[in-house]
């Protein structure tokens, strides 16, 4: 990383552009496959330029120059040579899922490790260089962003960052509900990954665009559904019911990351959100999935890639780039050879598939579009010979190629529920939800050590997603022991994602930290409670009392005795 005493240039960081292009150089592309150049291409982008892009966004002219090293090496260029390059770099880095290589691009990658540098400033608010920043460059409330106009005495580092700011970080971050202070009820992120405005249903009053959260709320009451309901649908009334705001440990409101389940922020979701296409394309996810997943070698993948990307340079294709003068088949003289005849109606190839392409399949094997053709075959769940009908199809439409070109230029030559000892209560709880996020309830049960009804609870939640609606469990559960005065007391729970919450902790970021910590407040108080996972098949009456719950009104329901509706006895069985 160059000392910065001036204004940078393309010079800047001409020895990044050096190494890179010595570890990509030429000599190496005429002796490693495609997919060999794709591994080193990968490592060399994510090892190389990493250090200088995570401070600074590097001058636009080396960005490009990243970009241009890379894409010449993937594709076997060199300066004594230069091929075809058969994909725009565009799609190339695209996720693999989406229909690329999962190749970064360099201009995007530098913005999202700059952005990270953004993230730490807006969570750091004590470290010696988050305060001389701040300070520095009067770093403001988030919903004013006046500080972020730009002015000529700013460095070329908060340049970067302020960038990031604005262009990821505020369309990238959500509230976790707190006190309520911070958050603005309308148009902040905070329920969803977008502001309740978008979702209003009618024209709000003038005014109460800026009201905040606990301006909506009611202490001992919770919202004040008279002035919010008019304007919300009732999809997002019953998830506002799911969330509390928290005026019992003094948590405050706090940012996390929408591109993550668990708030924290990561330089490849923030990449993701850079690199995000919004334009509506078909979704080809499941067939691209499936072609890198096909039993094969590397290169048979790729190969794979290209042909679903209909860039296989065939006659017909050679020809329309006027690098031949014909587009018939030069094996049988027979047709245009097009990838579907190179590969499968050629005679060479159809001889060999009627041979090794079983029975059953060959009526429509031969009938097919490509992309159909390629898609059923590939997921086919057929054995033949003891080998996956797919790794047999990939490795001879690859070979079939490869002959193909050698031909053309002349190269060839289960559980229990158990009771707790006997001076130990047991408490199960257990949420259901349809969908996530969906119609949620909630249920529990406790017993004593014979293993004998207490009591019990169904809880219809409203809408919010599974591991909330567990917790809603959980929290009802421990509240209800509490109250019984249950000196000791075992917490089952079938979520082993709950369990970690408790047993370990949550982030503060994190969604879900509001009714963590409420639950936390339950488990630190004077009396011993074990938390520990069990299999939903020794959780069936908590399972029963939350899925009794979807027919009871929305609210908490206490039991004294075993509902006979829910289907099992009071052991669980």
């Amino acid at each position: 990383m160059p000392v910065l005493q001036k204004r940078m240039n393309k010079d800047t960081f001409g020895e990044v552009l050096a190494r890179v292009s010595a570890r990509l150089a030429g000599w190496k592309s005429c002796v490693l496959s495609m997919a060999g150049r794709l591994t080193l291409t990968k490592s060399v982008l994510s090892s190389i330029p990493v250090h200088s892009m995570s401070s600074v966004m590097l001058p636009q002219s080396t960005l490009s120059s990243l970009d241009k090293i890379s894409r010449s090496f993937l594709w076997g260029s060199s300066v004594e040579k230069k091929k075809q390059h058969l994909l725009s770099w565009k799609r190339v880095c695209r996720p693999k899922r989406e229909g690329g290589l999962g190749i970064r691009s360099s201009k995007d990658m530098n913005l999202a490790l700059v952005v990270k540098v953004g993230w730490r400033l807006l969570q750091d608010e004590h470290s010696l260089w988050a305060r001389v920043v701040r300070k520095k460059y009067k770093l403001g409330d988030l919903h004013d962003r006046t500080w972020l106009i730009p002015k000529s005495t700013w460095s070329a580092l908060w340049r970067g960052v302020a960038r990031g700011l604005k262009e990821v970080i505020w369309p990238g971050h959500r509230w976790v509900v707190g006190d309520g202070e911070q958050i603005q009820f309308w148009l902040d992120s905070w329920l969803s990954d977008r502001p309740l405005i978008h979702s209003a249903t009618g024209e709000l009053p003038g005014n109460a665009q800026l009201l905040l959260a606990k301006d909506m709320w009611r202490e001992g009451m919770g919202w004040d559904f008279t002035r919010i309901g008019p304007f919300l649908p009732e999809n997002l009334k019953l998830e506002l019911m799911a969330v509390v705001l928290d005026h019992v440990i003094g948590a405050t409101d706090r940012i996390s990351w929408k591109g993550s389940a668990d708030g924290e922020f990561s330089v490849s979701s923030a990449y993701r959100l850079i690199t995000r296409d919004a334009q509506p394309r078909q979704d080809m996810a499941s067939f691209f999935d499936r072609i890198w997943h096909v039993v094969a070698p590397e290169r048979v993948r790729l190969f794979l890639w290209l042909t679903s990307h209909q860039v296989l340079m065939t006659n017909v294709e050679r020809k329309r780039c006027h690098l031949c003068d014909s587009e018939i088949c030069t094996v049988c003289k027979g047709g245009f050879e097009t990838i579907l005849h190179t590969l499968r109606d050629c005679p060479a190839m159809a001889g060999i598939w009627e041979r090794i392409v079983p029975r059953h399949m060959r009526q429509s094997f031969f009938q097919s579009s490509l992309l159909v053709w390629l898609y059923d075959n590939i997921q086919a769940s057929v054995i033949v010979g003891d080998i996956p009908w797919f790794t047999t199809f990939a490795i001879a439409v690859w070979w079939g190629w490869k002959w193909r070109c050698g031909n053309v230029f002349g190269e060839n030559q289960k559980c229990r529920d158990r009771a707790p000892a006997a001076e130990w209560f047991k408490l199960n709880t257990d949420g259901a939800s349809q969908g996530n996020p969906g119609l949620a309830t909630a249920g529990g049960v406790l017993r004593d050590g014979d293993g004998r009804w207490c009591s019990g609870f169904a809880l219809n939640i409203g809408r919010c997603s599974a591991p909330l609606a567990e917790l809603w469990g959980v929290y009802y559960g421990l509240m209800m022991a509490w109250e019984k005065q249950i000196p000791r007391l075992v917490l089952e729970v079938d979520l082993e994602v709950v369990v970690g919450f408790l047993m370990k902790g949550i982030q503060n970021s994190h969604p879900l930290s509001f009714l963590v910590r409420l639950c936390h407040g339950f488990l630190s108080k004077d009396w011993l409670v074990r938390v520990t996972h069990v299999f939903h098949e020794a959780n069936r009456l908590a399972d029963g009392l939350a899925n009794h719950a979807f027919s009871l009104p929305l609210g908490f329901h206490l039991f004294d005795f075993v509902p006979p509706i829910i289907g099992v006895d009071p052991m669980g069985r």
